[in-house]
């Protein structure tokens, strides 16, 4: 990302720049927000065999990991929200929250990380993302460099970093109590809605909400709160609602 604004500055090369930012905030909103969060880690909706296939490669063109690979980091953290299992809990400290996706294999096992999502095994499509996760990922980059070094820098590195720092960031801040901040629910957690970060983020803000019914696909629960991602898979991908908000539980 530093060095996108860097050569941006030099070559005067803003266009890009913004191009790269839009696509990753396109790829984030649907590929994260929707599709690894709420539709994969979360099961919150269904939809159509063809729209299945449609947001699992929209997850990966996120670049914040694969289906499998989110279910099982996401839903354990909402197992033990903010206790000392937690893998993301600013309760050790903002910095070591901040870093927690980068502390390796030894960070999950200390955690204790053993969820196993034989659903997402089963699914072809899933698996195939997360088996060949980084050789597909280093196509892209190769193919990417031939193309122009500016659609490798600005439509491949920026839109990676910028998904994964956003979201490591916001959903550690999300913990923590901010201006703005406030609880709809006496949950278990130290879990806030906060409708700056909700429109910063674009969705995700209500995270309180979430943390008391994780199985929603629309996270805005009260007046005043408006959940884009909710109301996208509502328009585009819902194909039918299972359940109501007050039929939810607050079980992962």
């Amino acid at each position: 990302m530093i060095t996108a604004v860097v050569m941006a500055a030099i070559y005067d090369l803003w266009l890009w720049l913004l191009i790269g930012f839009l696509y990753a905030r396109f790829t984030m909103l649907f590929g994260a927000h929707i599709g690894l969060h709420r539709y994969f880690a979360h099961n919150a909706f269904k939809t159509t065999a063809f729209k299945h296939k449609v947001i699992a490669w929209l997850s990966f063109l996120s670049g914040e990991g694969s289906p499998i690979m989110w279910f099982v980091h996401h839903n354990h953290h909402h197992a033990h929200a903010d206790q000392e299992l937690d893998i993301s809990s600013p309760r050790e400290g903002l910095f070591r929250a901040f870093l927690w996706n980068l502390r390796g294999e030894q960070h999950w096992r200390q955690k204790k990380v053993r969820i196993f999502p034989k659903h997402l095994f089963k699914d072809k499509t899933v698996r195939f993302v997360h088996e060949n996760y980084f050789k597909l990922w280093i196509a892209i980059g190769l193919a990417s460099i031939l193309i122009d070094w500016k659609v490798f820098l600005f439509l491949v590195l920026f839109p990676i970093g910028h998904n994964n720092l956003v979201s490591v960031v916001m959903a550690v801040l999300l913990h923590v109590k901010m201006p703005g901040s406030y609880r709809n629910y006496d949950t278990d957690d130290v879990s806030w809605n906060n409708h700056y970060q909700a429109l910063a983020m674009l969705a995700e803000g209500y995270h309180n909400n979430h943390h008391r019914f994780p199985s929603a696909y629309d996270q805005a629960m009260s007046p005043g709160e408006f959940d884009l991602g909710g109301w996208l898979v509502k328009k585009l991908f819902l194909e039918k609602a299972d359940v109501s908000h007050s039929d939810l539980t607050a079980k992962p």
